[in-house]
């Protein structure tokens, strides 16, 4: 069981960095770990931005969701 676990979470991993169906495309796992991180960083340096500049977050939401819609 833990076994399957750990292979779920694993596959969940490859996709947050790679998409769908990750693991099978045969990235290594620093490669995988290497992207999350600059996710990370990317997510940190514009929430500093936005901080820094007054921009409301739930403001960027609305706005996409509407640009986006059909």
């Amino acid at each position: 069981m833990k076994t399957q676990v750990n292979q779920e979470f694993i596959d969940d991993v490859f996709e947050l960095a790679f998409g769908e169906d990750a693991i099978s495309k045969e990235y290594h796992p620093s490669e995988v770990l290497s992207r999350i991180l600059q996710y990370c960083e990317d997510s940190h340096r514009w929430e500093q931005y936005c901080e820094k500049n007054n921009v409301d977050f739930e403001d960027i939401e609305a706005a996409d969701a509407l640009l986006n819609s059909p």
